[in-house]
């Protein structure tokens, strides 16, 4: 495929990129006297700001200022008070804020499309300067080829030209090579940006299949896998694997040890629901049935062929056994009728 990012289809660019850019904070300090937290806690503006200032590198506050009085007055908002440091260094969105200004991206025209290298599909992004990058609509160019262009008007980037792109963006100042042994471990590393949409969507998939419920813990699953995801990125280079930190997460709970407590070590947990599921679903149960009947399985460690006699046995399998049969012998007594 060719380098899409050469072609950028910035039809009617002027002024695109640099509009976002006067939104960002720059050189110029845009608080309003009694409006915002900096000017209200104007001391622990300073601690924040010397903390974010170190953390992230950057080479001025005016960068940032307007991110935290954002964030800060959206707390406030919901709360009716300022965030404390603390909650501010907690706070999701402002860290997700804080680190797409760090990587260079709040710096990109207000649309633009990447194109994962793999997948050949392209996603649009909405750049809120605020928020970060907002995922708009997706574009598979193995089915759509170039007509799925159509009549675009934003730059369309492949990732692996856009993960260099973002570098050179970049407004924090990146430290500078030293001689001797350790003590620059993770130093100038990019924070990592999350689709927390994708993650709440797969975590919550993952948890009704696994625990056969409906989550109520996955805004702080989400949250943590971010901030500990983010940590070990920053910290070693890695990634932590998403689905198996869920996984973690539910054996963390009782319920986990209610259903899983008989697995055999061998089987994993898939391995290990999807026999009884496989059972119980040749028997064409109402939903709630079948979670009772699974349940009861997972719970029970039975094996396979006494776990489904057993469903055979149930009163529900017995009703639907005897409804089918009373069933074939009304149509088998009209057939007669009609043929007479």
């Amino acid at each position: 495929m060719t380098n899409r990012a050469l072609l950028l289809q910035i039809n009617d660019s002027g002024g695109g990129a640099s509009e976002n850019k006067s939104l960002l904070g720059g050189d110029e300090d845009t608080t309003t006297s009694g409006d915002n937290w900096s000017t209200d806690q104007p001391d622990m503006w300073n601690y924040v700001a010397g903390v974010f200032k170190d953390q992230w590198g950057f080479a001025n506050t005016t960068m940032f200022k307007p991110r935290v009085d954002y964030w800060a007055g959206q707390f406030q908002q919901e709360n009716g008070r300022w965030p404390s440091p603390t909650e501010l260094f907690a706070h999701q969105g402002l860290m997700q804020s804080m680190g797409w200004l760090a990587s260079g991206g709040a710096y990109l025209e207000p649309y633009f499309m990447v194109i994962d290298d793999e997948t050949n599909i392209g996603t649009v992004y909405f750049n809120d300067v605020m928020r970060g990058p907002q995922a708009q609509k997706t574009i598979d160019f193995n089915r759509a080829g170039t007509a799925g262009l159509g009549s675009t008007k934003y730059p369309i980037y492949e990732d692996s030209y856009f993960q260099g792109l973002l570098a050179g963006l970049s407004p924090i100042e990146q430290p500078k090579p030293r001689s001797g042994g350790g003590g620059s471990r993770g130093r100038g590393r990019q924070p990592a940006v999350f689709d927390r949409a994708q993650l709440t969507e797969g975590a919550t998939d993952r948890w009704r299949g696994l625990m056969l419920e409906e989550p109520a813990m996955i805004d702080s699953v989400v949250d943590d896998y971010m901030k500990d995801a983010n940590a070990f990125w920053m910290s070693r280079g890695g990634q932590l694997d998403f689905d198996t930190y869920v996984l973690n997460k539910m054996r963390d709970t009782a319920r986990y040890s209610t259903l899983y407590g008989r697995k055999p070590e061998h089987l994993s947990e898939e391995e290990y629901i999807g026999q009884y599921a496989s059972a119980v679903g040749r028997f064409g149960l109402n939903p709630r049935a079948t979670r009772r009947e699974v349940e009861a399985g997972l719970q029970s460690g039975a094996g396979a062929a006494g776990f489904t006699e057993r469903v055979s046995r149930t009163r529900e399998v017995q009703n639907q056994a005897g409804f089918s049969q009373r069933l074939a012998q009304t149509v088998a007594g009209l057939g007669s009728i009609v043929r007479s």
